[in-house]
Parts: structure tokens; sequence; C-alpha cells
């Protein structure tokens, strides 16, 4: 499951992506969040959701 949440900021008008831990996240693992989209809803026809 995930272990990171992703934050937008904002920084001296630049926009960023913070990925903010939400367990502790051992040295070499793979990070993983949610990308906000379902199957079966609006993210129905992005070819990477199908596979």
């Amino acid at each position: 499951m995930w272990n990171v949440k992703p934050k937008a900021v904002d920084l001296d008008g630049t926009s960023l992506v913070l990925l903010l831990a939400i367990r502790d996240v051992k040295a070499g693992e793979e990070l993983l969040f949610a990308y906000g989209v379902r199957r079966g809803e609006d993210g129905e026809d992005i070819d990477w959701l199908k596979k």
C-alpha cells in the first residue's frame, strides 16, 4: 500500500510536489502514492491503468 502522500507547494513562485512519508520508509523501499485516478471513473481511458 502507499507509503507517501503528495503535497503541492509553492516555493518562491515555483510549483513543487513534496512526497511526505505517512509511515516509516526503509532505505531502498519503493515510494508509492495514490495518483487520484480510479478505474471505472475518469481514469477509464488512461492507457497505463488498463495494464
